[in-house]
Parts: structure tokens; C-alpha cells; sequence
């Protein structure tokens, strides 16, 4: 099994002993089954494994819709055998989710504006005097959809959706310190930064207040 699947499990696995299930035996003295929440939060450990991090809080306006402000990082390193990669994300998002039938429970599907910034630094493994740096600034949005379950106040939210952002130049400028040239170089394709990006499953764990 990867390992990847294998870090989820395992974070799946340790929210449910040492949060869910204590929550689960005092749930009867602690909130009624019919209670309304107003406020949640959600992160995604599952993600850590490859450098996101990813945190979401909603707020609930009115009986089916919430108000949600997420934001995501990234820190992430690549080679292409000579070029050695460097790049940082960082995304905030606001959006509305609208949910079927209880607001932060049950399916929802949801849509986000998104501010996306990227700072991409480039090293060549074969002349340290060439070096590239460069920063991306650009707008987004995101339809999303999934379900949310409640478990004694706990979350368990799996969803996922699609993203476009306004596409931005893709080449960054690379110096040569030693003689003064300057060249470009086009951009590894995992920046994820031209038209419609797939943002992958979301796995998140949280709760109530």
C-alpha cells in the first residue's frame, strides 16, 4: 500500500480513538441529538504528508447556508535532474456553502473566490551562479461539493470540486551571476497555475461550536 494511503488511514484511525469515540459515550450528558450548531471548524491532516496545510472555518447565517473562510500552504521542492525547484502557495478563499437539508450538516455543494499567491525560486545543480526567482499573484474560483457528518459533535467531511484561475506568465527570468546573461525558463506544469486545476479529494477532520 503507499504510503500515502497509509498516513490517512493512520489519521483517520487516531481522530476516531482519541476525539470521536469519547465524545460518543458522554454525547447523551453533554449536547442533544437535535442541536444547532452555529460555528465549525475543519482542517486537513490528511494532506500533511505532502507539505499542505489546509483550514476552514464555516459560520451558519440561516437555516441552509454558511459562510466559509478557508486558507491553504504549501511548501513544496521538485527536480528535473538539473534545475532544482522551490515554490510556496498561499490561498485564501471566501465562499458560500448551501446545504440540503440541515446548515454544516449533511451534503452541501458550495462556491469560493480565491487569491492565489506563489513565490517560485529555481538553483542549477550544475553553476551555482544561475539562479531564478519569481512571484505569481492571481484571482480563482472554486465550485465545490461534498458531505459533512456529524458525530457527537465531531467532523467528518470528504468532498471535493473544481477550480479556475485568470492564467499568468508562466516563465521566470534566470541570471547568470558570473557572466551577466540573463535567460527564461518555462515553469514545472505542478504549479497548477493556467485554467481549470482539479484541487484533488479533501479529507478533513474538525468540530463543532
Amino acid at each position: 500500500m503507499p504510503q500515502i494511503f497509509r498516513n490517512i488511514i493512520k489519521c483517520v484511525f487516531v481522530f476516531v480513538i482519541l476525539f470521536l469515540c469519547p465524545r460518543d459515550i458522554y454525547a447523551e450528558e453533554t449536547a442533544s441529538p437535535e442541536e444547532t450548531y452555529t460555528f465549525s471548524f475543519t482542517v486537513y491532516p490528511c494532506l500533511l504528508p505532502m507539505w499542505w496545510l489546509s483550514a476552514e472555518g464555516e459560520y451558519a447565517f440561516s437555516e441552509k447556508f454558511s459562510i466559509a473562510l478557508e486558507g491553504k500552504y504549501w511548501d513544496y521542492h521538485d527536480t528535473d535532474g538539473r534545475n532544482e525547484w522551490k515554490w510556496k502557495r498561499l490561498e485564501t478563499s471566501i465562499g458560500i456553502r448551501g446545504y440540503y437539508n440541515k446548515v454544516l450538516e449533511g451534503f452541501f455543494v458550495g462556491a469560493y473566490l480565491n487569491y492565489l499567491y506563489v513565490d517560485v525560486e529555481l538553483d542549477d545543480h550544475y553553476f551555482d551562479s544561475m539562479k531564478g526567482h519569481r512571484s505569481f499573484k492571481t484571482l480563482g474560483t472554486t465550485a465545490w461539493i461534498g458531505y459533512k457528518w456529524n458525530i457527537s459533535g465531531g467532523i467528518i467531511e470528504v468532498s471535493t470540486g473544481l477550480s479556475y484561475y485568470v492564467p499568468v506568465k508562466t516563465r521566470i527570468n534566470v541570471s547568470d551571476e558570473i557572466y551577466g546573461r540573463t535567460y527564461t525558463k518555462e515553469l514545472p506544469e505542478q504549479l497548477g497555475l493556467l485554467g481549470l486545476v482539479w484541487p484533488g479529494v479533501g479529507l478533513g477532520i474538525g468540530m463543532y461550536f
